[in-house]
């Protein structure tokens, strides 16, 4: 529903192009919640300074958590809040980036550590970014508008890169669910449709954050180049509009060095 959204810019140029496996034995769900928000922080792992720490008895902790107790964590509540609401595509973002991050068993990127190159611009994406540090604004988010639930993560000291791929029909959609949907994007939806809309995403959002992730995803590795790392360019005035554009951007038309907006205006 949301594309991917952008951050505050780090630098004053511009950056260049670039470009649940089953926990391991012996870590409970809330462990792995742990390892990712990281034990008395409310922050997601690595924002907080501190490494994941697993909790200090795990007998006492239960096997599972619900899709509610999912929800009410440090680390959902901050994909909540950067996306907005919450529906079935940010918990398949969430879900995804927990295997990543598990397989690779790394934490948060503070900065370009790790790489994500995810196969849609839709919710998931958001969760991505929050939980694994890779943004569109750092360039360690790579989009490939191939239409799937497909996240690659690659890390850059391991060299190790893993593919978590949605398993088709995994996250089944009631008819009436999607009726409402179809009502919602032509704008027909009443205010009690709008609710009980509502109500069918939280069951199936809840159902998505508590369904055993190998039933939910293929996840293998794969052998990639790792990415390079973002590149600083230097803006340069357009002739024509006379914005500034990154150099590597602009083209040659008729003797003058135009941005693409004004390339594509002049005919080329």
């Amino acid at each position: 529903m949301t594309g991917i959204q952008k951050f505050a810019p780090k630098y004053t140029g511009n950056h260049g192009s670039r470009g649940w496996i089953p926990a391991r034995a012996g870590m409970t769900e809330r462990a792995m919640f742990r390892r990712t928000v990281g034990a008395g922080s409310n922050l997601p792992c690595g924002l907080s300074g501190r490494p994941p720490v697993a909790p200090t008895n795990e007998s006492e902790e239960r096997e599972t958590m619900t899709g509610e107790e999912i929800v009410g964590t440090a680390a959902f509540k901050r994909c909540l809040e950067f996306h907005g609401h919450l529906c079935p595509g940010l918990c398949i973002g969430f879900r995804a980036a927990r295997a990543g991050l598990d397989w690779l068993e790394e934490n948060r990127a503070r900065d370009e550590e790790l790489v994500a190159i995810v196969e849609n611009d839709a919710c998931g994406c958001d969760a991505v970014q929050v939980l694994t540090g890779c943004t569109f604004g750092k360039g360690n988010l790579l989009f490939r508008d191939h239409g799937k639930q497909v996240f690659t993560f690659v890390a850059r000291k391991s060299g190790k890169a893993v593919r978590v791929a949605l398993k088709p029909d995994r996250t089944p959609r009631s008819e009436r669910h999607a009726e409402l949907v179809r009502k919602r994007q032509k704008g027909e939806l009443t205010a009690e449709e709008a609710q009980e809309l509502a109500e069918l995403h939280r069951k199936r959002s809840h159902a998505i954050l508590e369904r055993p992730a190998e039933e939910l995803f293929t996840v293998r590795p794969v052998a990639i180049p790792t990415p390079p790392q973002a590149r600083i360019h230097a803006s340069v005035p357009c002739d024509r509009c006379a914005e500034p554009t990154m150099e590597t951007r602009l083209e040659a038309v008729g003797g003058r060095r135009l941005c693409r907006e004004c390339a594509a205006a002049a005919g080329r």
